[in-house]
């Protein structure tokens, strides 16, 4: 489940002008939180399929040595050359839980500057902030036009702006499932299964 909430204030001052230019100042900040829980009930298993690669080819019991019949288990199997096949490979996703949390908040001004109907500009810098990266990132907001005749018929434009990417929350997120998920093998089908990569999955973050 995942919940997520904001709050934004922006305020637009009345437009003066000075020197000859129309002005208009703009500010703003806001607040957000998004907090998400996932669970996972009980462990999973996904098993590869016996390969030279993944092993399990050849056994001649499928009896665990607590005397189980082992289910990952088949004595009729024959290519020819090896008899019985056995699962030797899995991934195991474990029981867990994980619990997320993201603050964000923000502010932003910026200036809109007329002059004549010839020139517009617009010159503003935006200040993101959240609590897992724990970064400040600044990006300017900026473009400027001009128009030759002194309306929409013909226009020049040029800026400069800079975008973050806002995914380090889903990012965080995957890495804790990731971090629930381990590799297992075994050598043979009375073999107990151990660890051969607590982190088959890559991370994110």
């Amino acid at each position: 489940s995942q919940h997520n909430w904001q709050y934004n204030i922006k305020a637009a001052f009345n437009p003066f002008v000075w020197a000859g230019v129309k002005q208009q100042w703009t500010m703003g900040i806001g607040y957000s939180q998004y907090e998400a829980n996932w669970t996972r009930l009980e462990n999973g298993y996904m098993y590869y399929l016996p390969s030279k690669a993944n092993g399990g080819l050849g056994t001649n019991t499928c009896t665990l040595n607590n005397g189980a019949i082992d289910p990952n288990c088949d004595l009729s199997y024959s290519n020819g050359s090896v008899q019985g096949q056995y699962h030797a490979r899995r991934y195991v996703y474990r029981q867990g839980k994980i619990d997320l949390t993201q603050d964000r908040w923000n502010a932003f001004v910026e200036n809109q500057l007329n002059w004549n109907d010839l020139i517009k500009m617009r010159l503003g810098l935006r200040q993101d902030y959240d609590s897992l990266s724990q970064q400040h990132n600044f990006a300017p907001r900026s473009t400027i036009q001009y128009f030759p005749f002194a309306n929409n018929s013909l226009f020049f434009t040029a800026g400069w702006n800079r975008y973050y990417a806002n995914n380090i929350f889903e990012l965080s997120l995957q890495d804790g499932i990731n971090s629930l998920t381990l590799e297992e093998r075994r050598a043979s089908a009375t073999s107990d299964w151990l660890v051969s990569n607590p982190h088959p999955s890559s991370g994110n973050v």
